[in-house]
């Protein structure tokens, strides 16, 4: 998404400037233009706000949506027009990284408990691969994330799936990597299964378990992130800046509760 604004904001900045080129944007394919900070008048659709307008566009890849949206943002037009011209360039930079990191689910269902683990690949900037492979469903194509793992560069694997979860005991089967554990609650069981399939291991395959469902992905993210911080000084730096925040906002929180007793 491009956004456009109008000039001076957020300071002082006119308004009812009548913007020209939404027709032509709205006959463009896989375009689209949501208002913000627009009104109706006589004269058309006019700027009334500081953050005036968001385009937003499709394409078949990450940098083609970019210049669509772009193509689009160009045709709009209204006096002291301003857009930033650098969104989406943080997504082009982590998909031309080679990735670091290996995340892989056993179903696209665990994505919402896997996200916690994207997340905290994309607060530490630790560039990754995402996919679903089956240890029972698609075993050939998870053997093959495992065993090419290194040659592309990853440093560690995260693998979460809940029933019988045997993907990381597969994944680690096949890779000298560390590989991370994420046992999700999916099942009737209510994730025991999915717990003891992914920590009891036979001696000589190991699998560092998690906790059960967000918290278990989200520290298998963290951990990984320790992981290549033993090699990295720059991530190290990151990571140790992370665990003080964590311990200021345990003394602001007992901070707070002491008042209130």
């Amino acid at each position: 998404m491009c956004g456009h604004g109008l000039g001076g904001y957020p300071g002082s900045y006119k308004k009812g400037l009548p913007i020209s080129g939404l027709d032509k944007v709205r006959s463009m394919r896989d375009a689209f233009v949501f208002h913000a900070g627009t009104a109706a008048a006589d004269e058309g659709v006019v700027a009334s706000g500081g953050r005036v307008l968001g385009v937003t566009a499709l394409g078949d890849t990450v940098q083609d949506a970019i210049r669509r949206a772009y193509r689009a943002v160009s045709d709009i037009r209204w006096d002291d027009v301003c857009y930033r011209t650098d969104i989406g360039k943080k997504a082009l930079t982590r998909l031309e990284a080679p990735p670091r990191v290996g995340i892989v689910m056993g179903s696209d269902s665990d994505v919402t408990v896997m996200d916690s683990a994207v997340g905290i690949m994309k607060k530490f900037g630790i560039p990754f691969d995402l996919t679903v492979a089956s240890a029972h469903r698609s075993p050939q194509k998870a053997m093959a994330f495992a065993a090419t793992a290194r040659e592309r560069g990853i440093q560690v694997l995260i693998a979460g799936a809940g029933h019988a979860a045997h993907l990381a005991g597969v994944i680690a089967a096949h890779t000298p990597l560390p590989v991370i554990g994420v046992p999700i609650d999916s099942s009737c069981l209510q994730g025991l299964d999915s717990l003891l399939s992914t920590v009891q291991m036979p001696p000589g395959v190991p699998v560092a378990t998690m906790a059960l469902g967000k918290p278990g992905a989200k520290n298998a993210g963290i951990l990984a992130a320790q992981i290549i911080a033993l090699s990295d000084p720059e991530l190290a730096e990151k990571l140790d800046a992370f665990k003080a925040e964590m311990a200021r906002q345990v003394e602001k929180k007992a901070e707070e509760l002491e008042r209130i007793i």
